[in-house]
């Protein structure tokens, strides 16, 4: 919707703030949204998640900041587990 608002297809839309900012666009918050990533139990612990989960779970790896500075999405809980299925 960003892209259509910039290039003038659109006059509003709904969209995330950092794609308003990637942009250039002005942004006007509504709500808040939730982002998960959800990993199946199985892949979990495979040796090919291994480093996502470990970048995202390094405060030093700088990951956590670099999301929050692109604007609108919450880190706090970036890296634990919620909840098992």
């Amino acid at each position: 919707m960003a892209a259509a608002v910039a290039s003038g297809a659109a006059d509003c839309g709904l969209g995330i703030l950092a794609a308003a900012r990637a942009l250039g666009l002005d942004f006007v918050p509504l709500f808040g949204e939730r982002y998960d990533l959800v990993i199946p139990q199985t892949h979990y612990a495979s040796d090919l998640l291994a480093p996502l989960l470990a970048l995202m779970r390094d405060p030093a790896a700088g990951f956590a900041q670099a999301v929050q500075a692109l604007g609108g999405y919450e880190t706090a809980h970036m890296g634990q587990v919620l909840a098992t299925f």
